[in-house]
């Protein structure tokens, strides 16, 4: 027992700049939109090397089209970790809205009692 609070002492030590600005919890939107985002930019880049000479040289990984499907696969996975973020957000907005409406109707039960 004594071990695991020692591990936890230093993640919370390590993490101590983050939950002073604010972030009480860690929001998984926000990482769910940074995975997403580079995703997309490696879709980009992905398609972008299919209209380049790049795919046209001998010895180059693949041809014209698996650069696309690979570029088409990508953006697929990104918009659905994109969506995956705005549910989630979505979610902890909801979670934060009812916990603020518990905490007043508690604030209003003990003001009238």
């Amino acid at each position: 027992m004594e071990r695991a609070k020692a591990t936890f002492a230093w993640v919370e030590q390590a993490f101590a700049p983050v939950c002073a600005a604010g972030y009480s919890e860690f929001r998984m939107g926000r990482n769910l939109y940074i995975l997403s985002a580079t995703l997309a930019l490696f879709a980009l880049v992905s398609c972008g090397l299919a209209y380049t000479t790049v795919a046209h040289q001998p010895g180059s990984p693949g041809d014209q089209s698996l650069w696309r499907t690979t570029g088409l696969a990508l953006l697929v996975l990104a918009l659905v970790i994109a969506l995956a973020g705005i549910f989630s957000s979505l979610f902890e907005q909801a979670e934060r809205r009812v916990e603020e409406a518990r905490l007043r109707e508690r604030e209003k039960r003990a003001r009238r009692g």
